[in-house]
């Protein structure tokens, strides 16, 4: 995320001496690799749609995912 936001300022002309780092930790974040989004895609409720399965309450029969 860092990473995005001074690219974002190196975009738009800023100088990035300014914002506190040193050039060679500028370069080190520049230079890493960058991972792609993992996190599974929620459902309204919060869990993703491949984390639930169908439970039946033992009380009174009732049906849901969980």
């Amino acid at each position: 995320m860092l990473r995005l936001e001074l690219q974002r300022l190196q975009e738009l002309d800023f100088d990035l001496n300014l914002s506190g780092f040193r050039p060679a930790e500028i370069d080190i974040l520049f230079t890493l690799p960058s991972f792609p989004d993992t996190e599974p895609e929620l459902t309204a409720e919060g869990m993703s749609a491949q984390d639930t399965k169908p439970v039946q309450c033992p009380a009174c029969g009732e049906r849901f995912h969980a």
